[in-house]
């Protein structure tokens, strides 16, 4: 993707978000392919650890929990 396609600088740091919806039988239906500069745009997701994840201890060492 050339930058002059968003009119940004060359250079400029861009999120991507490719997302796909799928009907109950898997077939997509959808694809959304969104881009926009990075300096003006901050996107987060809520993240769960499932309670079988590992968990890391002190020193980056992997422990069960």
């Amino acid at each position: 993707m050339a930058g002059t396609d968003l009119r940004l600088p060359r250079g400029t740091p861009v999120l991507r978000i490719l997302r796909t919806a799928a009907a109950p039988d898997g077939t997509v239906v959808e694809v959304n392919d969104t881009r926009m500069s990075a300096d003006a745009y901050e996107i987060g997701y809520p993240v769960t650890r499932h309670p079988t994840a590992a968990h890391q201890g002190e020193g980056g060492v992997a422990t069960g929990r």
